[in-house]
């Protein structure tokens, strides 16, 4: 307070009423406007895990997946016919189509074709297709066939779509 009582004081700096309320104001909103629900997404080489927050009496529940499971494999699947597969339907066609599904891309993310961390993130996931500089990006992008390059984020974000079903 200050020396006169009337007008409370943070950090050397004196607030009037009318600011004291107003930022009560914008506190209580942002309060009540907390009330929805929150989805976050672990994002990992090989899984996907998704988890809901939400207001109420059990506030973190993990979704499971299609397959009842609590994590799905992070996978992208191009078939030859031009069929996309995600997660678990791509997991069960690697097997046949060994070429066309994709795993481990959330460790190309930002960067280039050739870098040294491109290279060992291949070599770690055994990542099929060839990989290319998109020409105006700079970051790397996966040659699945003559005609057909997708950028890894085009690649990563199929994989969470899969996640809203």
């Amino acid at each position: 307070m200050c020396p006169g009582g009337t007008m409370p004081q943070c950090g050397g700096r004196r607030y009037g009423a009318r600011t004291l309320l107003l930022a009560g104001l914008a506190l209580a909103c942002g309060v009540a406007g907390a009330a929805g629900s929150l989805m976050a997404i672990d994002l990992g080489s090989e899984y996907l895990k998704v988890c809901l927050v939400k207001p109420g009496r059990t506030p973190i529940s993990v979704v499971v997946n299609e397959m009842s499971r609590r994590k799905s494999p992070a996978l992208v699947g191009l078939l030859p016919d031009g069929e996309r597969v995600l997660g678990e339907e791509a997991y069960s066609l690697a097997i046949r189509y060994p070429g066309s599904i994709f795993g481990g891309i959330r460790d190309l993310l930002g960067r280039s074709a050739g870098s040294a961390a491109s290279t060992r993130a291949v070599a770690l996931h055994g990542l099929r297709g060839t990989l290319e500089d998109h020409p105006s990006r700079r970051t790397a992008a996966v040659r699945v066939n003559e005609t057909d390059a997708f950028l890894v984020e085009e690649l990563v974000v199929r994989s969470i779509a899969a996640l809203q079903s």
